[in-house]
């Protein structure tokens, strides 16, 4: 983490971003299991100063069915 910071330093970066996103589906920002990882980035001066997003999964075909909010719409011909 120090080398980092040093190399932004070296490199007059401003604004300096710390993220925990993996390449896999949900997985962005810094996930709470990792208390660690934030202690570290807390620890180089880096803060959450955003907002806080929840992300909720699942597979289409495993979402309860729900049945149409319309009644049935019935069309006579005369």
């Amino acid at each position: 983490m120090s080398a980092g910071l040093a190399q932004f330093a070296r490199w007059n970066v401003r604004t300096r971003y710390g993220d925990g996103a993996l390449p896999v589906p949900g997985v962005s920002g810094l996930p709470r299991a990792w208390p660690h990882i934030r202690a570290a980035y807390q620890r180089a001066g880096l803060r959450h100063t955003g907002d806080t997003e929840v992300l909720f999964l699942a597979r289409v075909e495993d979402l309860p069915r729900r049945r149409s909010l319309l009644p049935a719409i019935r069309h006579r011909c005369r």
